[in-house]
């Protein structure tokens, strides 16, 4: 197993996940069934990697650090597809507001990329508030912890990712803790607010 995730319906019910190195699956009817994309083939997770996961309205987001980001509608989908627009392959998913935010970018470590307002599958930067933010400073960007307010951890630094509507910055980024970190992109949660690391 690469990771389990749990993800409500609007009816109320709860829809379970899970992951191997190759393929996705959905519990259905006391078994597990196969959900991995039907274009694309199999995945190709590394090893030491896990899956990462973020239900956004009906749908369950999923990346890990190899292959496009993933999604199912979990009220009606039986099988994942790819992430709707461009979206970078990385370690780690979470919401900060209404942006998907991805982080732990294999191509670009000390960088951080978010959707557009509200539309999971918008990533054309500039278009609809989707854009990018490069670090210069504080190590590779290991993940975004997620809420209203985000916070960006990286290995020797961690920063507040601030929504500023009307602004001529989708967000602003302060630091504020400095020489510490999470060196890894799994050393990090966050509980009722808070961000443990």
């Amino acid at each position: 197993a690469k990771g389990l995730a749990m993800a409500r319906t609007t009816a109320g019910a709860w829809e379970v996940y899970a992951a191997t190195t190759t393929d996705l699956y959905v519990y259905v009817g006391g078994s597990w069934t196969e959900a991995t994309r039907l274009a694309g083939g199999d995945y190709a997770t590394v090893s030491g990697e896990f899956w990462r996961w973020l239900q956004y309205g009906e749908n369950l987001i999923c990346v890990n650090g190899a292959d496009e980001p993933q999604t199912i509608d979990i009220e009606s989908g039986s099988n994942f597809t790819d992430l709707g627009g461009t979206p970078p392959i990385a370690r780690n998913i979470t919401a900060v507001g209404e942006f998907v935010v991805l982080s732990g970018l294999v191509d670009t470590p000390y960088r951080i990329q978010w959707s557009a307002i509200g539309n999971a599958a918008g990533w054309t930067a500039g278009t609809d508030l989707s854009d990018y933010q490069d670090f210069p400073d504080g190590g590779r960007v290991t993940g975004v912890s997620g809420g209203e307010t985000g916070f960006v951890l990286q290995e020797y630094m961690i920063r507040r990712m601030r929504f500023l509507p009307g602004s001529d910055y989708v967000f602003q980024f302060e630091k504020v803790v400095e020489g510490k970190g999470s060196i890894s992109p799994y050393g990090f949660a966050t509980v009722a607010g808070t961000v443990f690391f």
